[in-house]
């Protein structure tokens, strides 16, 4: 059972010819309660209308129809009391409402929402696409309770997840948001990609799971064998180390996106190794 502490405090004036009437207050500890249906909340009730005729309604917010969904007639009205109500309805918004019959005065919890849905509801599948050199990954909600933010993560094994970006969450919000991470730096070969959300209390739920395969063109090298200068055509910057027949390095460049000459004519013949920095490795000839 949960205990939301719904106190709904009624301080109403008297008088021979009319039932008090019904201010609101409301004291919560939270904007937003956050439940699942089955759950049980403890609301309490403090009053000071002998004469009032009261009863107690939740009101289903979301999805239309706005509704009566549960009624406690003829709730008391002077004391305090605690009322447990299980919420086993379909998921959606839902606020307690308050009404003095003989005056048909209403009082709601001021901006209280009661949730029986999960904090964020995808509106659509979580989508992975190549654009250029880079992955887009795109996602949708429909609504967001309590939402901190999402954690763009990445896996090359469809097992062991690390995160490679963030976007904000709107808090709380009803109206359906679109959202778009650009990954520029993509591993090559098969990946997976999912969205993690996190509340405000650190509880967190995990989106549907997009793979995609991102092939790498490699860089071209020519002449090989090479007398002097050694062409490089590259689909991106980089680096390029040069290792001898012994693991030593001879030398390091940079590389620019398209066409770079590297000069080779101050090494002795022999075989080198060139290890680029997105992993691959070329084997040259130096006559």
């Amino acid at each position: 059972m949960k205990n939301l502490l719904i106190a709904f405090l009624m301080l109403g004036l008297q008088s021979a010819h009319s039932q008090c009437t019904i201010p609101t207050f409301l004291n919560l500890t939270d904007d937003f309660v956050m439940l699942t249906a089955g759950e049980t909340v403890t609301v309490s009730w403090s009053a000071d209308c002998p004469d009032a005729l009261m009863r107690l309604l939740l009101i289903k917010i979301t999805p239309l129809p706005f509704q009566a969904v549960q009624e406690y007639p003829s709730i008391p009205n002077n004391g305090n009391f605690d009322f447990e109500i299980e919420i086993s309805h379909i998921p959606g918004t839902y606020q307690f409402y308050i009404q003095d019959i003989g005056t048909n005065i209403w009082t709601y919890g001021s901006s209280f929402i009661l949730s029986a849905v999960l904090p964020v509801e995808w509106s659509k599948i979580t989508q992975a696409r190549i654009e250029k050199r880079s992955v887009i990954i795109q996602f949708s909600t429909a609504q967001q309770i309590n939402n901190s933010h999402f954690d763009i993560e990445h896996s090359q094994d469809g097992r062991n997840y690390q995160s490679i970006g963030r976007i904000e969450g709107e808090g709380n919000t009803f109206t359906e948001m679109d959202y778009e991470y650009i990954y520029e730096t993509p591993k090559a070969g098969m990946s997976y990609y999912r969205v993690k959300q996190v509340d405000f209390d650190d509880q967190f739920s995990y989106s549907n799971v997009a793979s995609l395969v991102y092939k790498v063109d490699n860089v071209s090298v020519y002449p090989n064998p090479v007398t002097d200068r050694l062409v490089l055509n590259s689909p991106n910057e980089g680096s390029m180390a040069v290792y001898n027949h012994v693991g030593l390095e001879m030398h390091n460049y940079q590389l620019t996106e398209g066409q770079t000459e590297v000069d080779m004519s101050n090494l002795n013949s022999g075989i080198y190794l060139l290890k680029f920095s997105d992993g691959t490795i070329e084997r040259v000839v130096k006559k």
